[in-house]
């Protein structure tokens, strides 16, 4: 084989891996970042209206995955300013001094994880690892979510459960009083263009 073939076939098999791995935009109109809470046992849905993500992802390309998103916490929306405005203050996400939150894919010292954090677990089902950080607190997390491939784009719809005391949500008399459930479900619905 000649040099310059060689260094060609190199040149497109390293093209190939790259294409791969699509460059996501998130469609805001049809997609949602939140959580759900509950209130004396009554569970309430909140939304994040700003959010910028950097989504890399192709599910036979998962050593390529990226997933980085940074939520703007004062643009919080429970359907309720009153509750919205208690929720950015001092005793909860503290707004004014953490505006924001953030996510980052990293994986787990763990050998069925690829490098990026990534694992396959079933038809159209993956899970990522990553480090969630909310109030300057950052913790190891474990995000499962379904991938599928809809109207020339994807959509990523994923769940995972948290508990607010981890992050500091909630404190002084809120730090255990059980009114306001310990337990937070973060949801996760985006639609996905890819990036040209």
């Amino acid at each position: 084989m000649s040099l310059q073939r060689a260094a060609t076939m190199l040149i497109c098999s390293v093209f190939s891996a790259t294409a791969a791995a699509t460059e996501w935009v998130i469609d805001n109109d049809h997609s949602r970042l939140g959580f759900v809470a509950t209130y004396d046992g009554v569970g309430f849905a909140t939304r994040f209206e700003r959010f910028d993500t950097r989504i890399r992802f192709d599910p036979q390309q998962l050593e390529e995955g990226v997933f980085d998103v940074v939520v703007d916490i004062t643009s919080i929306n429970s359907d309720s300013a009153d509750r919205d405005e208690g929720m950015l203050g001092l005793e909860w996400f503290n707004a004014k001094k953490f505006p924001q939150a953030r996510f980052v894919s990293t994986g787990f010292p763990q050998a069925r994880f690829v490098s990026t954090g990534f694992r396959q677990t079933g038809a159209g089902a993956f899970e990522v690892a990553g480090r969630l950080t909310i109030k300057g607190i950052t913790h190891s997390i474990l995000l499962p979510f379904a991938w599928s491939g809809v109207d020339n784009g994807a959509r990523l719809k994923g769940k995972t459960i948290l508990q607010r005391t981890d992050y500091k949500i909630g404190i002084g008399e809120w730090e255990s009083d059980p009114i306001i459930g310990f337990e937070v479900e973060i949801v996760v619905d985006l639609h996905l263009k890819g990036k040209h």
